[in-house]
Protein backbone atom coordinates (compact mmCIF):
# COMPACT_ATOMS: atom_id res chain seq x y z
CA UNK A 1 0.00 0.00 0.00
CA UNK A 2 1.36 3.43 -0.85
CA UNK A 3 1.90 6.06 1.83
CA UNK A 4 -0.94 8.30 0.65
CA UNK A 5 -3.53 5.52 1.00
CA UNK A 6 -2.17 4.53 4.42
CA UNK A 7 -2.34 8.12 5.62
CA UNK A 8 -5.90 8.45 4.34
CA UNK A 9 -6.92 5.34 6.30
CA UNK A 10 -5.38 6.88 9.41
CA UNK A 11 -7.50 10.01 8.90
CA UNK A 12 -10.67 7.94 8.42
CA UNK A 13 -9.88 5.97 11.58
CA UNK A 14 -9.46 9.23 13.49
CA UNK A 15 -12.96 10.31 12.50
CA UNK A 16 -14.37 7.02 13.77
CA UNK A 17 -12.49 6.69 17.06
CA UNK A 18 -13.07 10.30 18.15
CA UNK A 19 -16.77 9.44 18.62
CA UNK A 20 -15.87 7.24 21.59
CA UNK A 21 -14.20 7.85 24.95
CA UNK A 22 -11.22 5.55 24.57
CA UNK A 23 -8.78 7.10 27.05
CA UNK A 24 -7.59 4.59 29.65
CA UNK A 25 -9.66 1.78 28.12
CA UNK A 26 -9.04 -1.57 26.45
CA UNK A 27 -9.48 -1.50 22.66
CA UNK A 28 -9.65 -4.27 20.04
CA UNK A 29 -9.85 -3.91 16.26
CA UNK A 30 -10.97 -7.08 14.44
CA UNK A 31 -9.61 -7.22 10.90
CA UNK A 32 -7.08 -4.47 11.59
CA UNK A 33 -5.46 -4.48 8.12
CA UNK A 34 -2.56 -1.99 8.24
CA UNK A 35 -3.26 -1.04 11.87
CA UNK A 36 -4.73 2.42 11.34
CA UNK A 37 -7.31 2.00 14.13
CA UNK A 38 -4.58 0.90 16.54
CA UNK A 39 -2.54 4.00 15.82
CA UNK A 40 -5.49 6.30 16.51
CA UNK A 41 -6.53 4.43 19.68
CA UNK A 42 -2.98 4.74 21.03
CA UNK A 43 -2.89 8.42 20.06
CA UNK A 44 -6.09 9.03 22.01
CA UNK A 45 -4.83 7.37 25.18
CA UNK A 46 -6.13 3.80 25.10
CA UNK A 47 -4.74 1.72 27.96
CA UNK A 48 -4.20 -1.13 25.52
CA UNK A 49 -4.82 -1.24 21.76
CA UNK A 50 -4.78 -4.62 20.02
CA UNK A 51 -5.35 -5.34 16.34
CA UNK A 52 -5.90 -8.80 14.87
CA UNK A 53 -6.00 -9.94 11.26
CA UNK A 54 -5.68 -13.26 9.49
CA UNK A 55 -2.96 -11.77 7.27
CA UNK A 56 -0.97 -8.78 8.47
CA UNK A 57 1.06 -8.76 5.24
CA UNK A 58 -1.91 -8.65 2.89
CA UNK A 59 -1.31 -5.02 1.91
CA UNK A 60 2.49 -5.14 1.85
CA UNK A 61 4.12 -2.02 3.31
CA UNK A 62 1.78 -0.56 5.96
CA UNK A 63 3.76 2.61 6.90
CA UNK A 64 2.65 1.85 10.48
CA UNK A 65 5.84 3.04 12.19
CA UNK A 66 6.23 6.03 9.87
CA UNK A 67 2.77 7.39 10.68
CA UNK A 68 3.34 6.72 14.38
CA UNK A 69 6.58 8.73 14.33
CA UNK A 70 5.01 11.60 12.37
CA UNK A 71 2.21 11.89 14.92
CA UNK A 72 4.34 11.22 18.03
CA UNK A 73 2.33 8.11 18.88
CA UNK A 74 3.69 5.88 21.67
CA UNK A 75 3.40 2.26 20.51
CA UNK A 76 4.33 0.73 23.87
CA UNK A 77 0.76 -0.38 24.63
CA UNK A 78 -0.10 -1.55 21.13
CA UNK A 79 0.00 -5.00 19.59
CA UNK A 80 -0.75 -6.46 16.16
CA UNK A 81 -1.56 -10.18 16.16
CA UNK A 82 -1.96 -12.45 13.14
CA UNK A 83 -4.66 -15.08 13.48
CA UNK A 84 -8.39 -15.72 13.75
CA UNK A 85 -10.53 -14.53 16.66
CA UNK A 86 -11.84 -17.41 18.77
CA UNK A 87 -9.56 -19.96 17.13
CA UNK A 88 -5.84 -19.19 17.15
CA UNK A 89 -6.48 -16.02 19.19
CA UNK A 90 -8.30 -16.16 22.54
CA UNK A 91 -8.96 -13.31 24.97
CA UNK A 92 -10.46 -13.23 28.47
CA UNK A 93 -14.19 -12.80 29.00
CA UNK A 94 -15.19 -9.12 29.10
CA UNK A 95 -11.67 -7.90 28.36
CA UNK A 96 -12.46 -4.96 26.04
CA UNK A 97 -14.37 -1.69 26.39
CA UNK A 98 -14.57 -0.95 22.67
CA UNK A 99 -14.29 -3.27 19.67
CA UNK A 100 -14.31 -2.11 16.04
CA UNK A 101 -14.83 -3.98 12.77
CA UNK A 102 -14.17 -1.67 9.81
CA UNK A 103 -14.87 -3.08 6.32
CA UNK A 104 -14.57 -6.63 7.61
CA UNK A 105 -18.07 -8.02 8.03
CA UNK A 106 -18.77 -8.64 4.33
CA UNK A 107 -15.64 -10.83 4.11
CA UNK A 108 -16.48 -13.18 7.01
CA UNK A 109 -17.36 -16.73 6.05
CA UNK A 110 -18.84 -17.31 9.53
CA UNK A 111 -20.09 -13.95 10.81
CA UNK A 112 -22.26 -15.47 13.54
CA UNK A 113 -19.29 -17.33 15.00
CA UNK A 114 -17.18 -14.17 15.08
CA UNK A 115 -19.93 -12.04 16.65
CA UNK A 116 -20.52 -14.62 19.36
CA UNK A 117 -16.82 -14.41 20.23
CA UNK A 118 -16.93 -10.60 20.15
CA UNK A 119 -19.87 -10.76 22.55
CA UNK A 120 -17.81 -12.91 24.92
CA UNK A 121 -14.72 -10.66 25.04
CA UNK A 122 -16.68 -7.38 25.22
CA UNK A 123 -17.46 -5.92 28.66
CA UNK A 124 -21.10 -5.90 29.75
CA UNK A 125 -21.27 -2.14 29.18
CA UNK A 126 -18.92 -2.17 26.20
CA UNK A 127 -19.59 -0.94 22.67
CA UNK A 128 -19.09 -2.54 19.27
CA UNK A 129 -18.66 -0.47 16.11
CA UNK A 130 -19.30 -2.18 12.76
CA UNK A 131 -19.03 -0.54 9.35
CA UNK A 132 -18.98 -2.21 5.96
CA UNK A 133 -19.43 -0.97 2.43
CA UNK A 134 -20.29 -1.54 -0.35
CA UNK A 135 -22.92 -4.20 0.33
CA UNK A 136 -22.93 -7.00 -2.22
CA UNK A 137 -26.17 -6.17 -4.03
CA UNK A 138 -25.37 -2.47 -4.36
CA UNK A 139 -24.03 -1.01 -7.65
CA UNK A 140 -20.35 -1.48 -6.71
CA UNK A 141 -20.84 -4.52 -4.49
CA UNK A 142 -18.24 -6.62 -6.29
CA UNK A 143 -15.38 -4.77 -4.50
CA UNK A 144 -13.25 -4.87 -7.64
CA UNK A 145 -11.82 -1.42 -7.06
CA UNK A 146 -10.19 -0.86 -10.44
CA UNK A 147 -11.18 0.90 -13.64
CA UNK A 148 -12.38 -2.39 -15.12
CA UNK A 149 -16.09 -1.82 -14.50
CA UNK A 150 -16.93 1.92 -14.63
CA UNK A 151 -19.77 2.63 -12.25
CA UNK A 152 -21.44 5.07 -14.62
CA UNK A 153 -21.91 2.46 -17.35
CA UNK A 154 -21.57 -0.90 -15.55
CA UNK A 155 -23.28 -0.49 -12.18
CA UNK A 156 -24.39 -3.85 -10.70
CA UNK A 157 -22.17 -5.60 -13.28
CA UNK A 158 -21.59 -8.58 -10.93
CA UNK A 159 -25.34 -9.26 -11.06
CA UNK A 160 -25.53 -9.29 -14.85
CA UNK A 161 -26.88 -12.47 -16.42
CA UNK A 162 -23.67 -12.95 -18.40
CA UNK A 163 -21.16 -11.77 -15.76
CA UNK A 164 -19.69 -15.20 -14.97
CA UNK A 165 -20.03 -16.68 -18.42
CA UNK A 166 -18.89 -13.75 -20.57
CA UNK A 167 -17.73 -10.59 -18.78
CA UNK A 168 -15.51 -11.91 -15.97
CA UNK A 169 -13.54 -14.45 -18.06
CA UNK A 170 -12.70 -11.72 -20.58
CA UNK A 171 -11.63 -9.18 -17.93
CA UNK A 172 -8.10 -9.04 -16.57
CA UNK A 173 -8.92 -9.01 -12.85
CA UNK A 174 -5.88 -9.62 -10.62
CA UNK A 175 -5.97 -12.72 -8.43
CA UNK A 176 -6.19 -10.84 -5.12
CA UNK A 177 -9.30 -8.93 -6.18
CA UNK A 178 -10.85 -12.03 -7.74
CA UNK A 179 -10.40 -14.12 -4.61
CA UNK A 180 -11.83 -11.37 -2.41
CA UNK A 181 -14.84 -11.05 -4.69
CA UNK A 182 -15.56 -14.79 -4.72
CA UNK A 183 -15.41 -14.92 -0.91
CA UNK A 184 -17.84 -12.07 -0.21
CA UNK A 185 -20.65 -13.36 2.02
CA UNK A 186 -23.38 -11.35 0.23
CA UNK A 187 -24.70 -10.02 3.54
CA UNK A 188 -27.85 -7.91 3.29
CA UNK A 189 -28.99 -5.29 5.80
CA UNK A 190 -31.89 -7.48 6.91
CA UNK A 191 -29.60 -10.45 7.49
CA UNK A 192 -27.10 -8.29 9.36
CA UNK A 193 -29.71 -6.98 11.77
CA UNK A 194 -31.02 -10.50 12.41
CA UNK A 195 -27.50 -11.73 13.20
CA UNK A 196 -26.59 -8.94 15.62
CA UNK A 197 -29.83 -9.45 17.53
CA UNK A 198 -29.28 -13.20 17.65
CA UNK A 199 -25.74 -12.64 18.98
CA UNK A 200 -26.83 -10.48 21.91
CA UNK A 201 -26.46 -6.92 20.58
CA UNK A 202 -28.82 -3.99 20.14
CA UNK A 203 -28.37 -0.87 18.03
CA UNK A 204 -27.34 2.34 19.78
CA UNK A 205 -26.99 4.37 16.58
CA UNK A 206 -27.01 3.61 12.88
CA UNK A 207 -26.32 5.26 9.55
CA UNK A 208 -27.47 3.46 6.41
CA UNK A 209 -25.85 4.76 3.22
CA UNK A 210 -27.96 4.72 0.05
CA UNK A 211 -26.52 4.39 -3.43
CA UNK A 212 -26.30 7.41 -5.70
CA UNK A 213 -28.16 5.51 -8.42
CA UNK A 214 -31.93 5.94 -8.15
CA UNK A 215 -34.55 3.22 -8.80
CA UNK A 216 -35.55 5.18 -11.91
CA UNK A 217 -32.01 4.94 -13.32
CA UNK A 218 -31.90 1.26 -12.44
CA UNK A 219 -35.18 0.51 -14.19
CA UNK A 220 -34.23 2.46 -17.28
CA UNK A 221 -30.63 1.36 -17.80
CA UNK A 222 -29.81 -1.79 -15.81
CA UNK A 223 -32.77 -3.95 -14.83
CA UNK A 224 -32.95 -5.80 -18.14
CA UNK A 225 -29.31 -6.89 -17.71
CA UNK A 226 -29.74 -8.42 -14.25
CA UNK A 227 -31.01 -11.79 -13.09
CA UNK A 228 -33.52 -10.50 -10.55
CA UNK A 229 -34.20 -14.01 -9.22
CA UNK A 230 -30.86 -13.84 -7.42
CA UNK A 231 -31.65 -10.53 -5.68
CA UNK A 232 -33.19 -11.19 -2.23
CA UNK A 233 -35.07 -7.89 -2.02
CA UNK A 234 -35.46 -5.00 -4.45
CA UNK A 235 -34.36 -2.47 -1.80
CA UNK A 236 -31.05 -4.31 -1.35
CA UNK A 237 -29.99 -2.94 -4.73
CA UNK A 238 -29.83 0.58 -3.29
CA UNK A 239 -28.31 -0.01 0.18
CA UNK A 240 -24.63 0.85 -0.14
CA UNK A 241 -23.21 0.87 3.38
CA UNK A 242 -23.88 0.14 7.04
CA UNK A 243 -22.42 2.03 10.02
CA UNK A 244 -23.66 1.01 13.46
CA UNK A 245 -22.72 1.30 17.11
CA UNK A 246 -23.97 -1.65 19.16
CA UNK A 247 -24.23 -2.38 22.84
CA UNK A 248 -24.10 -5.76 24.49
CA UNK A 249 -27.56 -6.67 25.76
CA UNK A 250 -27.09 -10.32 26.67
CA UNK A 251 -24.59 -13.14 26.76
CA UNK A 252 -24.84 -15.13 23.56
CA UNK A 253 -25.23 -18.78 24.44
CA UNK A 254 -25.71 -20.73 21.24
CA UNK A 255 -24.89 -24.41 20.74
CA UNK A 256 -21.76 -24.53 18.55
CA UNK A 257 -23.04 -27.73 16.96
CA UNK A 258 -26.23 -26.06 15.75
CA UNK A 259 -25.10 -23.31 13.38
CA UNK A 260 -26.32 -24.41 9.93
CA UNK A 261 -26.42 -20.92 8.44
CA UNK A 262 -22.64 -20.54 8.88
CA UNK A 263 -22.08 -24.01 7.47
CA UNK A 264 -24.32 -23.29 4.49
CA UNK A 265 -22.49 -20.00 3.96
CA UNK A 266 -19.13 -21.77 3.86
CA UNK A 267 -20.47 -24.45 1.53
CA UNK A 268 -21.88 -21.71 -0.68
CA UNK A 269 -18.50 -19.93 -0.85
CA UNK A 270 -16.64 -23.16 -1.64
CA UNK A 271 -19.01 -23.87 -4.51
CA UNK A 272 -18.76 -20.25 -5.63
CA UNK A 273 -15.00 -20.55 -5.94
CA UNK A 274 -15.36 -23.64 -8.09
CA UNK A 275 -18.21 -22.52 -10.30
CA UNK A 276 -17.56 -18.81 -10.74
CA UNK A 277 -14.22 -19.18 -12.44
CA UNK A 278 -13.41 -20.27 -15.96
CA UNK A 279 -10.51 -22.47 -14.89
CA UNK A 280 -10.90 -24.61 -11.77
CA UNK A 281 -7.14 -25.12 -11.42
CA UNK A 282 -6.63 -21.34 -11.25
CA UNK A 283 -8.42 -21.21 -7.90
CA UNK A 284 -7.52 -24.63 -6.44
CA UNK A 285 -3.95 -25.96 -6.74
CA UNK A 286 -3.66 -29.65 -7.48
CA UNK A 287 -1.97 -30.44 -4.16
CA UNK A 288 -4.87 -28.99 -2.14
CA UNK A 289 -7.76 -30.11 -4.34
CA UNK A 290 -8.55 -33.25 -2.34
CA UNK A 291 -8.77 -31.37 0.97
CA UNK A 292 -10.92 -28.70 -0.71
CA UNK A 293 -13.45 -31.26 -1.94
CA UNK A 294 -13.32 -32.97 1.45
CA UNK A 295 -14.34 -29.67 3.08
CA UNK A 296 -17.37 -29.50 0.80
CA UNK A 297 -18.41 -33.06 1.65
CA UNK A 298 -17.92 -32.48 5.38
CA UNK A 299 -20.06 -29.35 5.26
CA UNK A 300 -22.86 -31.19 3.46
CA UNK A 301 -22.75 -33.99 6.04
CA UNK A 302 -22.69 -31.56 8.97
CA UNK A 303 -25.65 -29.57 7.63
CA UNK A 304 -27.61 -32.82 7.15
CA UNK A 305 -26.77 -34.03 10.65
CA UNK A 306 -27.66 -30.68 12.23
CA UNK A 307 -31.09 -30.59 10.67
CA UNK A 308 -31.72 -34.23 11.53
CA UNK A 309 -30.68 -33.64 15.14
CA UNK A 310 -32.86 -30.56 15.41
CA UNK A 311 -35.93 -32.38 14.10
CA UNK A 312 -35.31 -35.30 16.43
CA UNK A 313 -34.94 -33.05 19.47
CA UNK A 314 -38.02 -30.92 18.94
CA UNK A 315 -39.84 -29.49 15.97
CA UNK A 316 -40.81 -26.44 18.02
CA UNK A 317 -37.21 -25.88 19.11
CA UNK A 318 -36.08 -26.20 15.52
CA UNK A 319 -38.53 -23.59 14.30
CA UNK A 320 -37.55 -21.16 17.03
CA UNK A 321 -33.86 -21.60 16.25
CA UNK A 322 -33.98 -21.44 12.46
CA UNK A 323 -37.03 -19.39 11.49
CA UNK A 324 -34.86 -16.31 11.00
CA UNK A 325 -32.73 -18.26 8.55
CA UNK A 326 -35.63 -19.45 6.41
CA UNK A 327 -35.56 -16.67 3.83
CA UNK A 328 -31.78 -17.00 3.51
CA UNK A 329 -31.96 -20.75 2.95
CA UNK A 330 -34.75 -20.44 0.38
CA UNK A 331 -32.92 -17.68 -1.46
CA UNK A 332 -29.80 -19.77 -1.84
CA UNK A 333 -31.50 -23.08 -2.51
CA UNK A 334 -31.83 -22.35 -6.21
CA UNK A 335 -28.25 -21.07 -6.50
CA UNK A 336 -26.80 -24.06 -4.67
CA UNK A 337 -28.70 -26.47 -6.89
CA UNK A 338 -27.30 -24.89 -10.02
CA UNK A 339 -23.79 -24.72 -8.62
CA UNK A 340 -23.78 -28.36 -7.50
CA UNK A 341 -24.67 -29.43 -11.04
CA UNK A 342 -21.87 -27.29 -12.45
CA UNK A 343 -19.50 -28.56 -9.77
CA UNK A 344 -20.09 -32.18 -10.73
CA UNK A 345 -19.32 -31.35 -14.34
CA UNK A 346 -16.17 -29.37 -13.50
CA UNK A 347 -14.89 -32.00 -11.11
CA UNK A 348 -15.29 -34.64 -13.78
CA UNK A 349 -13.37 -32.47 -16.25
CA UNK A 350 -10.65 -31.78 -13.71
CA UNK A 351 -10.19 -35.44 -12.81
CA UNK A 352 -10.04 -36.27 -16.49
CA UNK A 353 -7.38 -33.58 -17.05
CA UNK A 354 -5.38 -34.78 -14.04
CA UNK A 355 -5.50 -38.33 -15.35
CA UNK A 356 -4.36 -37.19 -18.79
CA UNK A 357 -1.48 -35.23 -17.22
CA UNK A 358 -0.41 -38.27 -15.19
CA UNK A 359 -0.40 -40.47 -18.29
CA UNK A 360 1.79 -37.94 -20.09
Amino acid sequence: MNYSDAKNRFIIASEIIKKYDIKGKQFLDVGCGIGNMILVAAQQGAKKAIGIDIDLNEFGETHFNTIAQENSIDLQNTELIEGSLGESIRFEDGEFDLITMQDVFEHLAQPTHILREVNRVLKHDGLLYISFTPLYYSPFGHHIFEDLFPRETMAWVHLYKDFYSEILPKTNVNQWLLRNFLCLNKMTLKEFKAIIKCCGFSIVSENIERSQESPEVFEERFRHLINMELVPDYQDLFIEGVNVTLKKTSICEVDDNLTPVDDINELYYLLEQLNSTKNITMMIPKNTRFSFIKRIINRILKITNVFQQSFNNSLVSFLERFIKSYSELKRREHELHIRVEKLEKKLAETLENDQSTSEI
